[in-house]
């Protein structure tokens, strides 16, 4: 389980098609599929945000080694959802 969190906030790319960018988002369906948000990185030259995909987790291979930002720490964010309840 930690390994797919870890995915989150890395450069990957999808070894079917080929589009890279980092994962924002993961989901865990009732059928055992893990899912991740691939957002590709912000194009210069057509001055716009592309379009994201969800693609099978274990479809994905890292591409870099650094996270473009921390992971949030979800157990203290949960407990402090769960004070103010």
């Amino acid at each position: 389980m930690k390994e797919l969190f870890n995915l989150l906030g890395q450069k990957v790319r999808d070894k079917i098609t080929g589009t890279s960018g980092v994962v924002d988002s993961l989901t865990f369906d009732i059928s055992g599929r893990v899912r991740a948000a691939v957002n590709p990185e912000y194009d210069k030259n057509e001055a716009k945000l592309p379009n994201g995909i969800w693609v099978d987790a274990i479809r994905l291979e890292l591409i870099g080694k650094d996270r473009v930002m921390p992971v949030p720490d979800f157990e203290t964010l949960l407990a402090a959802t769960k004070r103010a309840a």
